[in-house]
């Protein structure tokens, strides 16, 4: 669960650094989202935060969940 949550939440943090993005490998935003969710249905609190975190500021576009 925790380890689904870093590997998504690194995906959006490499957003706009391209020189990160040279040095460091990054699953695709549309894994990271399947991450997040799945970290999310397993309970993870920080998941919800940061896919609540992105949603506000216009970075997410995939379901909210509860």
């Amino acid at each position: 669960m925790d380890a689904l949550c870093i590997t998504g939440a690194a995906a959006y943090f490499h957003l706009g650094d391209t020189a990160a993005l040279d040095t460091l490998s990054v699953v695709p935003l549309d894994e990271a989202a399947i991450m997040l969710l799945h970290a999310s249905s397993l309970g993870s609190p920080d998941a919800r935060r940061l896919i609540r975190y992105l949603d506000q500021v216009g970075l997410w576009d995939h379901s909210i969940p509860e």
